[in-house]
């Protein structure tokens, strides 16, 4: 290798990238720092001015390759959709690319033999940088019912890197064709192995619940229907299904669960299905479980999912709390992220969210506004009892 000339006053850098460049010819373990002097055409003691050792120099290339993944990793979340597990899937792919892209550095970064990195406050400063990320983007995912509450941020994040870390390692050290994976598509391959992890980190949705979308092209029809509580916005799908049912005064919301669960919809009027309108007719004026048979498409997570399962299971008339909620789901830990699986629910009265009240007995937050759910569970609990005496 030729020298690398470099510009006086530039010798630390100059030494990093000899040392980099050398570690990518000969190895790791093949070169002196006398070597690296020898290279630049310094004197053999001029990078000692710098670094203790060969240690110190390695630590400050692992610094180094480390900064590049955090501004890689912080550039391409900047590009990610709000959807906490696709940002999960970025951060994943992030890590890949900048692995594939600086095999010689990540190698480094991977043998903690090669350098103290305890000794090394720069590195260990933009590693955490790098965790907590990954720690943040967990929590979110936690908070939104997307991850197992349950289950340690830390230990998800310890998962996720190690995934990551594993598929990136067996294509640099050569092992994947012994996996029959072709060289010209292994990273795309790999991408596709790391997203399939990630989605795996939560259990299977139930049966007629669709999975997080990307996108969605097909146009959707709504419609407006009267109700004693105020107008009624219907969406279906070309089917017939439901995907959406909010009240009027609240549009806004419902048009953001929908580009959020279903991605860029198109949304155009049209006739509001006679079984839906009859429906919800035959709901105000007194059977509460004519809504119960109208097909629905709800699309979530497998953890909201089975939030909006266990709130159809809540009888008329009747009322639960959000810790008896998660207690009922096996999750007694978990009252908050039902709580937000209950906010994201897209079809109000027949996902009765409205059924769902505080602890103390209290009405709680309600999208339709506390008014609205104060009116609903008592028309429940009238034509409930109305009912009983019927029988």
């Amino acid at each position: 290798m030729p020298r690398r000339p470099y510009h006086h006053g530039h010798l630390r850098q100059a030494l990093i990238d000899t040392a980099l460049a050398l570690a990518t010819e000969c190895g790791h373990e093949e070169f002196s720092l006398r070597e690296v002097a020898r290279r630049i055409g310094v004197s053999s003691g001029a990078p000692f001015r710098h670094f203790a050792d060969r240690s110190q120099l390695m630590a400050a290339i692992a610094e180094q390759a480390t900064v590049q993944l955090r501004i890689r990793a912080e550039r391409d979340q900047h590009t990610a959709t709000d959807h906490p597990m696709a940002r999960l899937k970025v951060l994943g792919r992030s890590f890949l690319g900048w692995a594939l892209s600086h095999p010689a550095q990540f190698r480094i970064v991977s043998s903690r033999r090669l350098f103290s990195f305890d000794q090394a406050p720069g590195l260990q400063r933009h590693f955490d940088a790098i965790r907590d990320l990954t720690l943040q983007l967990i929590r979110q995912a936690q908070s939104s019912g997307h991850l197992d509450a349950h289950v340690p941020a830390a230990d998800l994040a310890l998962q996720l890197r190690a995934t990551a870390y594993g598929l990136a390692r067996m294509l640099i050290d050569g092992q994947l064709p012994q996996w029959r994976v072709p060289g010209p598509a292994a990273h795309q391959h790999l991408v596709t192995l790391l997203d399939r992890c990630i989605d795996g980190l939560a259990t299977a949705a139930p049966s007629g619940v669709a999975p997080m979308p990307a996108t969605s092209t097909a146009p959707l029809h709504y419609a407006r229907h009267p109700s004693p509580v105020g107008d009624i916005l219907v969406v279906c799908d070309d089917e017939g299904r439901l995907l959406a049912l909010d009240f009027a005064d609240h549009e806004d919301r419902m048009r953001d669960l929908l580009r959020r669960q279903w991605g860029a919809v198109q949304l155009q009027p049209g006739p509001l299905p006679p079984a839906v309108g009859a429906a919800l007719d035959a709901y105000f004026a007194g059977d509460l479980r004519a809504l119960d048979a109208l097909p629905t498409l709800a699309r979530g997570t497998p953890f909201q999912a089975a939030v909006w399962q266990a709130l159809r299971d809540i009888p008329p008339g009747e009322t639960e709390s959000y810790g008896d909620l998660a207690r009922r789901l096996g999750k007694p830990g978990a009252s908050r992220a039902v709580g937000l699986a209950n906010g994201a629910n897209p079809l109000a009265l027949i996902v009765p969210c409205h059924r769902v009240i505080g602890a103390n007995g209290r009405l709680t937050g309600y999208s339709g506004g506390l008014p609205r759910k104060q009116w609903l569970l008592a028309h429940e609990a009238r034509c409930a009892t109305d009912g009983l005496r019927l029988r």
